[in-house]
C-alpha cells in the first residue's frame, strides 16, 4: 500500500480588515523548527516564512512593523493547523 498524499491544511487569519492566508507545517518543517528551539526569534521567523509562503525579508519587515498580538495570532494559527498546540491535540482526541 502506498502512503496517501494529502494536502496540508490551510486557513485565513483576520488582522483587522486584512486577511492573511496560512497553511500548516509539514512534518519535515515541524522537525526543522525543533532545531531552532534555542532561538525563539529564528523559530518564529521560520514558522512565518513557511506558514505564509513569504520571503525571509518580507517576514522580518512585517515583524518589525506590526504588533506582538498580530504576529502571535498568525503564528498560533499556523501551529494549530499543524497540530502543534494543546488545542489541536485536544480537538484530535475529542474527534477520536
Amino acid at each position: 500500500m502506498a502512503l496517501p498524499k494529502r494536502a496540508l491544511p490551510t486557513g485565513v487569519i483576520a488582522l483587522g480588515d486584512e486577511l492573511v492566508s496560512i497553511r500548516g507545517l509539514s512534518r519535515t518543517e515541524a522537525y526543522h523548527m525543533t532545531t531552532l528551539s534555542d532561538d525563539p526569534e529564528a523559530a518564529e521567523t521560520y514558522i512565518l516564512i513557511v506558514g505564509t509562503d513569504s520571503s525571509e525579508k518580507d517576514v522580518r519587515q512585517w515583524r518589525e512593523s506590526t504588533t506582538f498580538g498580530d504576529v502571535q495570532a498568525v503564528v498560533t494559527g499556523i501551529l494549530e493547523l499543524s497540530g502543534l498546540t494543546e488545542t489541536a491535540g485536544n480537538a484530535s482526541a475529542e474527534g477520536s
